[in-house]
């Protein structure tokens, strides 16, 4: 009979859980000054995206009576 304890898993389920939870050591607990970074990066990224998506980049046209970025 199999017990649900960690201890009773079999070898293939206990490397896998502590794959697991290498990676998410590595992932939660970085120093400080990374963390920092990591998320100022992911805050750039999102404003970068959020002004893709709302900033309307096409060029309007010069109305007629108004000259517009003319040099001669």
């Amino acid at each position: 009979m199999t017990d649900d304890r960690p201890e009773a898993a079999g070898t293939a389920r206990r490397t896998r859980r502590r794959k697991i939870t290498a990676w998410l050591t590595a992932l939660y607990y970085r120093s400080p000054g990374t963390i920092v970074i990591g998320g100022f990066l992911i805050l750039l990224t999102a404003v970068f995206l959020l002004m893709g998506l709302f900033v309307d980049s096409t060029p309007q046209p010069c109305p007629p009576g108004k000259v517009c970025d003319f040099v001669r």
